[in-house]
């Protein structure tokens, strides 16, 4: 398979972690995978997995050692190594991370998926554009939340009556 699976237990409720959100829609090489090779598995999966932007490079045992944009895969030689053309300083959350942690941590990011790990390093899923953009607006609203001493529970969207009578 082109992908790995969660195989770790999430010790923060399912509901309420990056796991939760987390996709299968990403396409993983080896390291040590040539030029050719990725392009060849790259197009082998691209009608199954339509997230190929980015590409994730694991290590033999699975861990996620780098990212690698499509663009810089496609106009790279045929000698060159993967490795020469990943990013080796990737963003990236861990699935039993909590959302309000990973928004904190992606609010000023600009990758169109971020890779999510197991505690171990072992890539086990993405966070989408649509993940991404729902993460950071949640962060927002519970910013608003504090600015206006509401609980993150509190409805944001209240009248200026109701919220002053609630303040009373």
């Amino acid at each position: 398979p082109m992908n790995m699976t969660l195989s770790a237990s999430l010790s923060v409720p399912a509901e309420e972690t990056v796991g939760a959100r987390m996709s299968g829609n990403y396409i993983a090489l080896p390291r040590s995978c040539s030029v050719r090779e990725a392009m060849r598995r790259l197009v082998a999966g691209a009608a199954e997995y339509d997230n190929i932007s980015t590409l994730f490079l694991t290590e033999s045992d699975g861990r996620l050692c780098g990212t690698l944009e499509l663009k810089d895969l496609i106009i790279a030689r045929e000698g060159t190594s993967l490795d020469s053309l990943a990013d080796p300083d990737f963003i990236y959350v861990f699935a039993e991370e909590s959302f309000s942690d990973a928004a904190a941590r992606l609010r000023d990011a600009d990758v169109a998926s971020v890779p999510v790990l197991e505690s171990s390093g072992f890539l086990c899923g993405v966070l989408l554009p649509d993940d991404i953009a729902e993460l950071r607006e949640e962060a927002i609203e519970e910013d608003y939340a504090r600015l206006a001493a509401l609980s993150p529970e509190e409805p944001l969207r209240e009248t200026v009556f109701s919220d002053v009578g609630r303040r009373l």
